[in-house]
């Protein structure tokens, strides 16, 4: 299951973190400047990963959403890293750490020319930093589900 979207966290805004302790704005979903827009990677959502993603503390959503906004422009966010496990910087993870509890956000930018969010989780293990391996393996069926879709949405454009 696969959901479209821009960067739609909480009520119609786009939400963006806080940068060198200054917010970096917020982005009115419908009124945001549409060349920006026109720019910007199509932002998808595999599975539950948006509602996963929007349970999280709001300091963990901004940052989180701030990452994917960077990710729609073509750019990446200074914590984002490769997941080790994909060959190189296909797979993207974020880590975010709050209140003594860790959370993560998996995407990657390239299948399609867009953003698919893989996966959102919190992290429960308290042994080590490695990925549970349950949420490897979700995130492997998140991808190649990710994939189809890009090579349906192809063979529809043909």
């Amino acid at each position: 299951m696969l959901e479209t979207s821009a960067i739609v966290l909480g009520s119609g805004f786009i939400r963006c973190a806080k940068e060198s302790r200054s917010w970096v704005g917020v982005l009115v979903l419908n009124g945001y400047n549409l060349q920006m827009s026109d720019r910007l990677k199509p932002l998808l959502w595999v599975g539950s990963s948006k509602k996963d993603l929007l349970v999280m503390p709001a300091d963990v959503v901004d940052t989180f959403g701030f990452a994917l906004y960077q990710a729609q422009a073509g750019k990446k966010h200074e914590q984002a890293k490769p997941l080790k496990g994909f060959g190189g910087a296909s797979v993207l993870e974020m880590v975010e750490d709050h209140m003594g509890d860790t959370y993560r956000a998996v995407y990657t930018v390239k299948i399609a020319n867009s953003v698919y969010v893989l996966h959102c989780f919190h992290k429960k293990s308290k042994q080590g930093i490695e990925t549970p391996k349950q949420d490897m393996e979700l995130i492997r069926e998140r991808l190649k589900a990710a994939q189809a879709h890009a090579k349906g949405a192809q063979n529809d454009r043909d």
